[in-house]
């Protein structure tokens, strides 16, 4: 046994395939092998919309959804489906711009001064969190988290679209195609997804 265990962050590191400081040079192979993994699409997508209809927000039969015998297995099939994505954010490390800190001053001009130390995961916490401040934390991701942060985001939005039926795809892009620029990605897509499917 070793004398001196590993700390929790550290062990929870195991988990991680591929880091997001390892993802290569844009443009080489292993680049776009890497961006071809990551963002392909969940075997079994997102399908089911929130209030478990089995109908999509124009009101048409969702192909996601017609498989569902009641409320209960769509209740289900919606964790399962999120279960695999969160492990799938945890392998190719695009979980930590999920991790939305708490507000310590929103009016800070700086996001140095506008975010504490806390922060809840979006994944476990997105019926507590609002959309301002998921979209003031996507716009500092883009505008100050720095290049790896913005290309995690980015593959972490493309990995979400890929892995939604066209139908729920439409009902998201509802609200997110109406933000600005600099408030859209991979934190903010999957909110919405979350607040569509529960």
């Amino acid at each position: 046994m070793d004398e001196n265990p590993i700390e929790d962050g550290i062990f929870d590191q195991n988990e991680i395939v591929i880091k997001k400081e390892d993802r290569g040079t844009p443009g080489s192979t292993e680049y776009c092998k890497n961006y071809t993994l990551i963002t392909g699409a969940m075997e079994e997508k997102f399908g089911a919309v929130k209030h478990f209809a089995v109908s999509s927000c124009d009101g048409e039969t969702d192909s996601g959804n017609t498989r569902y015998k009641n409320v209960q297995e769509q209740f289900v099939g919606n964790y399962t489906k999120l279960t695999v994505a969160e492990k799938h954010c945890v392998a190719y490390d695009l979980m930590g711009i999920l991790d939305v800190p708490e507000y310590c001053n929103p009016e800070a001009l700086h996001p140095s001064g506008r975010w504490g130390a806390t922060t809840k995961n979006l994944l476990q916490h997105w019926s507590s969190l609002d959309l301002d401040h998921v979209t003031a934390w996507q716009r500092d991701t883009n505008r100050h988290g720095g290049a790896t942060n913005r290309q995690t985001s980015q593959w972490l939005q493309t990995f979400l679209f890929n892995s939604c039926t066209a139908e729920l795809r439409q009902c998201v892009n509802i609200h997110y195609d109406s933000l600005d620029l600099v408030e859209k990605g991979g934190v903010v897509y999957f909110y919405f997804i979350l607040q569509e499917m529960f």
